[in-house]
């Protein structure tokens, strides 16, 4: 009987422990943001503000194969950030990159004004001509 118990622990102990992993696995692939192809998206920075304006997107920077770009939405409060939600890599001429964006509420106190979130992103290993769309706003680069 002990043999028994000690034989079911170990069988516990390592389906646990294969649960872990895979949680671990898991986690590590949602938060990493290379969809396919080499190409990487990640949030430099994202804050609200106090402001009115419309939802826009434009070219901050261009380095080399990597574009920052720039995404403002408008919002009820700027106590919010955007995280990346989904990106999809459609191969071909042009090269599409499309970013799906959320809002996030922050733990920050803030002042209750009409705002906007304002987002830069870094996209990367790109080729000319591609097509760069942030929540169903196109942008070439």
């Amino acid at each position: 009987m002990v043999a028994l118990d000690r034989r079911l622990m170990i069988v516990v102990s390592v389906v646990l422990a294969l649960a872990l992993v895979g949680l671990a696995t898991l986690s590590l692939q949602l938060s990493t943001q290379k969809p396919q192809a080499g190409i990487s998206v990640s949030i430099l920075d994202s804050r609200g503000r106090c402001g009115e304006g419309e939802p826009a997107v434009k070219l901050l920077e261009s380095e080399g194969e990597y574009v920052v770009v720039g995404f403002e939405e408008p919002v009820a409060n700027p106590c919010y950030r955007h995280v990346i939600e989904e990106v999809e890599v459609i191969q071909g001429e042009p090269l599409r990159i499309i970013v799906k964006l959320r809002l996030e509420k922050t733990s920050e106190v803030c002042i209750q004004c009409l705002g906007l979130v304002e987002t830069r992103l870094r996209i990367g290993r790109l080729s000319d001509g591609a097509v760069i769309t942030v929540n169903g706003l196109e942008i070439a680069v």
